[in-house]
């Protein structure tokens, strides 16, 4: 069913239960794609496909919120996990941030 939602503009997820099982192939499968240098129509539903390839490793919170609010717009994020220990650092080190402030005090504070 996420087949068919994902290439047709008259979706009813109900009608999965009137389809023979032997047939949800077929009913997945669009009636047409076109492909060109610009854009794919598929169903005669126009998609633009637009990658952004390089972006900064460290990124604010929400970064993506701006491009995952779009109306009719369906966002695919593939990102590569970070190894255990250094996403531990990483998140030890932005909490010692925010608790300092700006960050830009690194000195100890020398008990008396």
């Amino acid at each position: 069913m996420f087949l068919k939602y994902t290439n047709s503009l008259d979706f009813d997820e109900h009608e999965i239960d009137k389809i023979d099982p032997k047939d949800y192939i077929i009913r997945a499968m669009p009636e047409s794609v076109n492909f060109n240098s610009r854009y794919a129509r598929i169903n005669k539903i126009v998609t633009h496909e637009m990658r952004v390839v390089k972006y900064p490793a460290v990124v604010g919170d929400a970064w993506l919120a701006g491009v995952m609010s779009i109306p009719g717009t369906k966002v695919v994020v593939k990102a590569t996990p970070m190894d255990l220990t250094k996403s531990i650092r990483a998140i030890d080190h932005s909490f010692i941030k925010a608790v300092r402030g700006n960050g830009n005090s690194s000195r100890r504070v020398k008990r008396k």
